[in-house]
């Protein structure tokens, strides 16, 4: 939220840092959500039984592989020694700017970046998921930077946080299904049913199309901070 207030290169550093973990952590969701998605699928693709079983297994193994690397890399230090680093450098800075305008400029750019990212998937025929999730952090940023300024606003943004919430939601749910795509990819070779795997693409392919058009909807429908 502070980042302009802090060292360019140590915040790079950080930030990389703390992706690689957050990258680590996620694995074990993203096969828990393709578990789930195909789970569901087998009320209509009575096939894709061996997939969902496969996928159970691999669950466990990537749960497993994520909590030793977690714990390995003492994500609770990394986390206080950043705070305190990025604590002395803000109160050791001398800033002529107000509290109020610094917020607000972070605000625009912000809903600047989110409503650039929204506009170019729009035009996209099939949103990947390096685009999604480029959209997923600039308005996770959005909604953080509303909610952390709110007391020194003019003005509350209740309504743009609740739609920001609310196409989170929808990115979340779209996020599963291209996740699901990219996880199902990777275990198809050990499958020997050629048939539920076949099964299993289009349902989720069904399924991305119908949440794209969920998602995007939800992103137009956000309003823009005064």
């Amino acid at each position: 939220m502070f980042e302009p207030l802090l060292d360019e290169k140590e915040a790079r550093v950080g930030r990389k840092r703390f992706k690689r973990l957050a990258d680590i952590a996620g694995e074990p969701h993203e096969v828990e959500a393709a578990c789930d998605l195909l789970s569901q699928a087998r009320k209509t693709c009575l096939r894709v039984g061996p997939v969902v079983r496969t996928l159970t297994e691999e669950r466990r193994e990537a749960s497993v592989a994520s909590c030793v690397t977690i714990r390995k890399a003492g994500v609770d230090l990394l986390l206080r020694r950043a705070l305190a680093d990025a604590r002395r450098r803000l109160e050791a800075r001398i800033e002529d700017r107000t509290l109020e305008e610094f917020a607000r400029q972070r605000i625009t750019l912000a809903d600047e970046t989110l409503s650039r990212k929204e506009q170019r998937a729009a035009k996209m025929k099939h949103v990947d998921a390096k685009t999604l999730r480029q959209i997923e952090e600039a308005a996770a940023k959005l909604k953080c930077l509303l909610e952390l300024f709110a007391p020194v606003l003019e003005r509350g943004h209740l309504q743009t946080m609740m739609h920001l919430a609310e196409a989170q939601n929808a990115l979340d749910r779209l996020n599963d299904v291209l996740t699901s795509e990219a996880v199902l990819r990777r275990v198809a070779p050990s499958l020997a049913d050629k048939h539920a795997v076949d099964q299993a693409v289009r349902w989720l392919d069904r399924e991305r199309r119908d949440e794209s058009r969920a998602a995007l909807k939800r992103l137009r429908a956000i309003p823009h901070p005064a």
